[in-house]
């Protein structure tokens, strides 16, 4: 009898202690790509996490593929992340997922790129309008209003591309003498 009152005395103090220890959370980041911009992002993240010993993450990157992402996604909120970070590969084939995932309960912050879907958390981001806008304006005052610009853009279904273009356009319409010829560098170096 002595051994189990023992045995239930420290169970009981056992529970007593675990009540103060903190939550644990993971977080589940979906990167659209793996490049340059991607792997600081994912470092600064990491780098974040050292400060709380309670904070698990998960970070996949999509390699500019959506099935793969939509599956990533999936696979996070199969995972019951507490967070879902998200930079969608294009504004419409991810948002489903998305979707889902802020459904489910899971809070989802947008970062870098929108979705065409008001079913998230929250967005963090620049605003790609205005800095098509200034680009426009920049390149104008250096051509003094004349001349043909060429504009290569990031992925047309991709949430900076499609809003910084709309920016630009939008204040060289103040510029009559100017043409724009735009084409899609798709984000990648060797075919911009």
């Amino acid at each position: 009898m002595h051994k189990v009152v023992s045995f239930l005395a420290i169970l009981v103090c056992c529970l007593f202690c675990s009540c103060n220890r903190p939550k644990s959370y993971v977080i589940g980041v979906s990167q659209c790509s793996n490049d340059g911009w991607r792997q600081k992002v994912n470092r600064e993240i990491k780098i974040g996490r050292y400060q709380y010993e309670n904070v698990e993450i998960h970070i996949t990157s999509a390699d500019n593929n959506s099935k793969r992402q939509i599956a990533q996604i999936d696979s996070l909120v199969d995972l019951k992340v507490d967070l879902l970070v998200v930079a969608p590969n294009d504004i419409e084939t991810v948002a489903p997922a998305v979707e889902r995932a802020f459904r489910s309960g899971i809070p989802v912050v947008l970062y870098d790129r929108r979705i065409d879907s008001p079913h998230f958390t929250a967005y963090i981001g620049s605003d790609n309008t205005e800095v098509g806008k200034t680009m426009a304006d920049f390149v104008a005052s250096k051509l003094n209003n004349k001349g043909t610009i060429l504009e290569i853009t990031g992925k047309q279904s991709s949430s900076p591309a499609i809003e910084r273009h709309r920016g630009f356009m939008q204040a060289m319409q103040h510029h009559s003498d100017m043409k724009v010829i735009t084409r899609d560098g798709q984000w990648e170096p060797k075919l911009a």
